[in-house]
């Protein structure tokens, strides 16, 4: 698992609790930038980042996340 995942698996519930339904971009230390629009939310974090890696996901909202338990 990379670096960016395990940030988003240790902070999962923190990411649906503040910023459900956007798009975050996460990189080795943290959240980048966070939108409504991958392609932008992605080029900000590429901007950000200086080439490192990261990681854009849509954070699900909690009601989406209620057929999972």
């Amino acid at each position: 698992m990379s670096t960016t995942h395990e940030w988003i698996y240790r902070h999962f519930k923190e990411l649906v609790d503040k910023y459900a339904g956007k798009y975050v971009a996460v990189g080795e230390n943290g959240i980048i930038c966070v939108g409504l629009s991958p392609k932008l939310v992605e080029e900000e974090a590429q901007k950000k980042s200086r080439g490192k890696k990261v990681s854009v996901i849509l954070v699900p909202k909690r009601e989406d996340l209620n057929c999972l338990l």
